[in-house]
């Protein structure tokens, strides 16, 4: 006795297709995500450093799916003396401040020159730039904003999540 069941190739098909199907899923609600905190740190940064706010998604060769955002340097961006990046610098100074306005919970590779050093004796003042601490107000709590809208964005492509 003999059972034929139309369309199991289809339904195998289907099975075999899943799991580039999930991967897509996951990377356009890692993108709404994203895109969500890319717009909300863009709001809170200073004019001056809106445009160094960016966001990738990428999908690894190992099958991983990578999300990040933030302030990056654009390397192609010159000011008149030739140096990359002072839009970066700038922001990055503001935000963790110079000499003696320097962020006390921040790890900064190089200690401030002591005085008696050539750079010292090149400074304008010793105070500097007090930190202000933008970014780190403005990516407090993004964990939990980032996994809501991802499940959000799965529940608008029709996956149920909980």
């Amino acid at each position: 006795m003999a059972v034929r069941i139309e369309g199991v190739s289809d339904v195998l098909r289907m099975f075999d297709q899943a799991p580039n199907e999930l991967l897509k899923a996951a990377k356009t609600a890692m993108r709404k995500a994203n895109s969500n905190e890319v717009r909300n740190l863009r709001k809170s940064v200073p004019v001056s450093g809106r445009k160094l706010v960016k966001g990738t998604v990428k999908a690894r060769r190992t099958g991983d799916i990578t999300a990040v955002f933030g302030m990056f340097l654009n390397s192609k961006e010159q000011d008149q003396k030739g140096r990359q990046g002072p839009e970066w610098f700038w922001n990055y100074w503001k935000n963790y401040g110079t000499l003696a306005g320097r962020d006390p919970n921040h790890k900064f590779d190089n200690a401030v020159k002591q005085p008696g050093t050539q750079a010292a004796r090149n400074r304008r003042n010793n105070v500097g730039q007090t930190h202000e601490n933008f970014y780190e107000a403005a990516v407090n709590g993004f964990e939990e904003r980032y996994i809501s809208a991802f499940k959000q964005s799965l529940k608008d492509q029709g996956y149920e999540i909980e």
